[in-house]
């Protein structure tokens, strides 16, 4: 496991994917370490991000603000939405980001009959009849 300190306690996350699990929020708040746990600053979680954007942007020449904008989405935890023309380089650029943080590539070709169960999956039915709203 991998910590970050805080002033609330510190941050703990996976040793193996620690830039997938702490972009996705999947991150523990605990008082102390567990035994065992190796410290990270978070100027060396910038420093990966900022290598990993590098050596993309080294590979995708021209496309430097796009991976530099996918680097702030991993960073802040967001969304990021690649509409371009076909042959961009957009999936390209994503499994690149993908394989860096050893994270899963998902793409979704949108066309004008794409609905929500596309997207999101049908509604549930055993949810629904537990009177709560969820997608299979």
């Amino acid at each position: 496991m991998k910590y970050i300190k805080t002033q609330n306690g510190v941050i703990v996350t996976d040793e193996k994917n620690h830039l997938m699990r702490l972009a996705q929020g999947h991150a523990y708040l605990l008082q102390s370490p567990p035994n065992g746990a190796v410290e990270i600053k978070p100027a060396d979680i910038g420093k990966e991000v900022a290598g990993l954007r590098d050596e993309i942007s080294d590979q995708l020449v021209g496309l430097e603000q796009a991976v530099h904008i996918l680097a702030m989405g991993l960073v802040s935890g967001g969304n990021v939405f690649l509409w371009s023309l076909p042959g961009a380089a957009k999936s390209t650029m994503a499994r690149m980001w993908a394989a860096g943080i050893s994270g899963e590539f998902f793409s979704l070709n949108l066309g004008p009959d794409t609905g929500k169960n596309d997207l999101f999956g049908p509604p549930s039915l055993s949810a629904m009849k537990q009177d709560q709203w969820d997608r299979a």
